[in-house]
Formats: structure tokens, C-alpha cells, sequence
């Protein structure tokens, strides 16, 4: 009997939590039989063609417009069982190709971070036209998955009626404990220094120019340095910031690293000032290695994952004096949770990635094999 095929499709591929979740529940669904062709509209950077992780195509379109003719061919030429897409921009053109091409399986749609905020950097017409699309063209779905409740939220908003269910990412696996013990061969760490760290993509929406107002505003005799690590858009001008504000031996950009792991895993303050985030991959890994956060409680998954400040400090967004005061304090007891081991190994298993990704491949199940 010939394999059921599913196309999974996310927009383009750069290093993130959209990619690497994808990317294990991918590995997941191959693994138990199904055919998955994983596409991407365009790699934003060329070197992850080369990634040995995964096999993924890319229509090598400049703009998502483009490439809505190539998946109306692709749809019609190889009529999946299912097809899986990720992230509303990707979403609202899939669900445009399936019409013109006259798809009539199953579509599972994916939302990965709160629809309302991304849609606030964009101008006034195209953010009504876009909401106007979501609300009209996702009851084509027949499931939605969100990967907190913050992102559910927002997105409940705008597709009353429409089903969805909360599914968490798949962070965590033995594979980042095995990284994280690599040796470091281009960064030295000091003893005597406390270690702020932040693993992102430097964009608008992660909104890094705080973070260096705030590292600019502690007063404190206590060594410390914020490593930065990832590559964006905004590198360059919050590198220039960095140099104006004469905070070069404080603050140091590590770049895109392949294994962040092993860096992480020896800091000890986690610092997250993102605008939102749809769940917060980065800040369940530090909770993992042991490191304090420190986050603003931005639109999404972020108090999720601190349980509402239980396992991290959550500081009003854009209250940068508050987020001073709480990093003055932890620089003071460095890497020392003050919560049981017992019950934040217990809340992360809901990220576990077993645990995750069997919740995932029951609702790929059930959906594709619905009548």
C-alpha cells in the first residue's frame, strides 16, 4: 500500500522555533510511515540548504505572493493526503492555492505566534485586509493547531468557530543535553563574571534595543557581560547602539550559532524583551540549563512557560526600570533558582519532545484519517 503523503510547508527557513519544530515533528511523522515532503517558500540564508537534519525544498520565491501559482501546480500534480502550513501569511496562501487548485483532503494549519501583534508592524490597509482574509479563509481548515494559549487567544479572535487545539513545541530532548556538554573553542568564560545571555533571532519583534537600554542603565559593581547570540535584520544598527553607548565590554554578539546549546548552558541569566512571542523556545531551554529569567510579560506563550511568574520574573512590557531592578537583584545571587527542581522538571515535560510530538502525530492521525 503506497504511503499517504503530506506536504508540510512554512514560509522560509532561517534559524528559529517555526524551523525547528517543524523540523522534529517532520522527522516524526517520516518515522512511522508517512510520505512528508517539507517545503519552504525561500532559505533566507543559504547555508541551511545544506542542513543534514532534515530534507527540505525550497520554490525559491523572493515574496510568498509569488509562489502561490507554484503550490497550485504542486497541489494539483501530487494531491496529498494532507497538507500542514505554518504561520498566517504562509496560511492565507495556501488556503488560496487549495481553492484554485480544487484540493478537496485534509488542511492543518498551524499559528505560531499571537496573529494581532505581528500584525501591528504592517501598515493600517494590510493589516484589515489580512484580518479580513484570516477571518474568511481559515473555516477551510480542518484543524488549527497554536502553540501556547496566548496564541490561541488572539487568533480565537478572529475565527470564531473555527476548531483549534494548543499543542506546545517540541524544545526539549536528550540531543541539546548531549550538545550542550561540547567543547567551546571560540569563547572563554570567566570565572569571576556573571553571564547574561539571550538566543534570538535579531528582529524587530525581539526587540533587543531594550535589552541594551537596560544592560546600559545598571548600576552595579558586580563583572558582568550579555552575550547575544543569533543573527537578524536589526544586527547591525543595534551593533552600532552598542558602540555609541560605549557598552562594548559589556556586551558581546556571538552571532548564529549551531549548537547554542553549549553556550547557554553556561550562562545564568536568561534575558527575553521581545514585543510577544508565540510560545518561547529559548526561555524553556535556559529553564532547563538552570538559568533565572528575567522576561517581559509580552503577548503569547511567555507566561506559560514561567507559569505565571513562578519560575521566572515577569516585568510589565516596556517597563525597563523594572526589568533593571530584577536584574540587579539576580546579578546578585547569579545562577541559584529559588524554586523546587522537582516541580519545574515536572512543568517542563510539557515541552518534552516525545511527549509533544505523539500529541502532534495522534492529531495528524485522526484528522487524515477522518471521513
Amino acid at each position: 500500500m503506497n504511503k499517504k503523503k503530506i506536504l508540510n510547508f512554512i514560509p522560509n527557513f532561517y534559524f528559529g522555533g517555526v524551523e525547528n519544530s517543524n523540523i522534529t515533528l517532520t522527522n516524526e511523522l517520516i518515522n512511522i510511515g508517512y510520505d512528508v515532503d517539507f517545503r519552504t517558500n525561500t532559505f533566507l540564508d543559504s547555508k541551511f540548504k545544506d542542513r543534514n537534519d532534515i530534507n527540505i525544498k525550497s520554490f525559491d520565491k523572493p515574496k510568498m505572493s509569488q509562489v502561490i501559482f507554484d503550490l497550485v501546480n504542486y497541489i494539483k500534480n501530487e494531491n496529498p493526503h494532507l497538507i500542514i502550513c505554518s504561520q498566517f501569511y504562509a496560511n492565507i496562501i495556501v488556503i488560496i492555492a487549495c481553492l484554485f487548485a480544487g484540493y478537496k483532503n485534509k488542511l492543518i494549519l498551524s499559528e505560531r505566534v499571537p496573529v494581532n501583534e505581528n500584525l501591528k508592524n504592517i501598515s493600517f490597509f494590510k493589516r484589515i485586509v489580512l484580518k479580513i482574509l484570516i477571518k474568511f479563509l481559515y473555516s477551510n481548515a480542518d484543524h488549527i493547531i497554536c502553540n501556547s494559549y496566548g496564541t490561541k487567544y488572539e487568533l480565537d479572535k478572529l475565527t470564531k468557530g473555527v476548531s483549534s487545539t494548543v499543542i506546545y513545541n517540541p524544545v526539549l530532548s536528550k540531543k541539546i543535553d548531549d550538545l550542550s556538554v561540547a567543547k567551546i573553542n571560540d569563547y572563554e568564560f570567566e570565572k569571576d563574571c556573571v553571564y547574561l545571555v539571550t538566543v534570538s533571532r535579531i528582529s524587530y519583534e525581539k526587540n533587543i534595543s531594550d535589552m541594551i537600554d537596560i544592560i546600559s542603565s545598571l548600576n552595579t559593581e558586580k563583572k558582568f557581560k550579555l552575550l547575544i547570540i543569533g543573527e537578524g535584520s536589526y544586527l547591525s544598527q543595534l551593533k552600532e547602539k552598542v558602540n555609541l553607548l560605549d557598552l562594548t565590554t559589556k556586551i558581546e554578539f556571538l552571532g548564529l550559532k549551531n549548537n547554542p546549546y553549549k553556550y547557554l548552558s553556561k550562562c545564568d541569566i536568561y534575558l527575553s524583551t521581545s514585543k510577544f512571542e508565540g510560545l518561547g523556545n529559548s526561555i524553556i531551554e535556559a529553564l532547563h540549563f538552570g538559568l533565572n529569567v528575567i522576561s517581559y510579560n509580552s503577548p503569547g506563550g511567555v507566561s506559560e512557560v514561567l507559569s505565571n511568574g513562578k519560575y521566572g520574573k515577569l516585568v510589565d512590557i516596556n517597563s525597563k526600570s523594572q526589568f533593571t531592578n530584577y536584574l540587579c537583584e539576580n546579578l546578585i545571587k547569579k545562577n541559584n533558582n529559588d524554586y523546587e527542581d522537582k516541580s519545574l522538571k515536572d512543568h517542563l515535560l510539557l515541552f518534552d519532545s516525545k511527549s509533544v510530538s505523539k500529541q502532534f502525530v495522534k492529531l495528524v492521525q485522526e484528522v487524515i484519517d477522518e471521513k
